[in-house]
């Protein structure tokens, strides 16, 4: 009984990204739905519109609506679910090491001087639970990606300018799942596949991360 509480009790983590993956597939449906029923509004209203001025503001609108107002929503969307994925696999590690440490009556998980979270995490997780986080250094990078593109859109609004050329020759060769990303005026632009392939190695790496520390314990 003891270990089937302490299962119980066990931050598991696979219930958020099953959520995640299904929100995905919805926001793309949605996303779809949402460009045709306006396009079909404006070009309806155009249809019925006799006044020259208002049919001219009416067909600028329809311009605008199917070119640069569809790609500012497709940044910030999938640009926002970058974010919320990253966000979940770092809330992810902190409560998986706090669960560990208050288990173990081991160290904290913090950061050491200029460490980034990705590299932080991988170093404690060996430390303290001698359990590698990543099972390659390809998997490591994967999410070290994802962390660079969460910090371009939250603190520079997706600039690629600010994302290492190394790095972004990493993230444009994953063709082969759907992407690279888009770059308009110098931003870059996520999409469904992007959300896809980055949710899943997350998905990845929590759930035989955490599947080893309650082995563990």
């Amino acid at each position: 009984m003891d270990t089937f509480d302490a299962d119980c009790d066990f931050p598991w983590q696979d219930g958020m990204y099953t959520h995640l993956g299904r929100y995905i597939s919805s926001v793309d449906q949605f996303l779809a739905l949402a460009q045709d029923l306006q396009s079909k509004e404006i070009s309806d209203a155009i249809t019925v519109e006799t006044h020259p001025v208002a049919l001219g503001e009416f067909q600028y609108k329809l311009e605008r609506h199917n070119s640069g107002d569809a790609l500012s929503t497709q940044r910030l969307v999938w640009g926002g679910l970058l974010v919320s994925i990253y966000a979940t696999f770092e809330h992810g590690l902190e409560e998986l090491f706090e669960h560990w440490r208050v288990a173990t009556n081991g160290p904290a998980f913090k950061t050491k001087g200029s460490e980034d979270i990705v590299s932080a995490a991988d170093r404690h997780s060996t430390q303290s639970a001698t359990l590698h986080l990543f099972e390659s250094p390809s998997e490591r990078d994967c999410l070290n990606q994802l962390r660079i593109l969460r910090n371009s859109f939250v603190h520079k609004g997706g600039r690629i300018t600010d994302i290492s050329p190394a790095v972004w020759a990493e993230i444009q060769a994953r063709k082969h799942h759907g992407f690279p990303l888009e770059v308009v005026d110098e931003r870059w632009y996520a999409n469904a596949f992007a959300a896809k392939y980055y949710l899943d190695r997350v998905h990845r790496v929590m759930h035989r991360f955490s599947r080893g520390l309650s082995a563990k314990m």
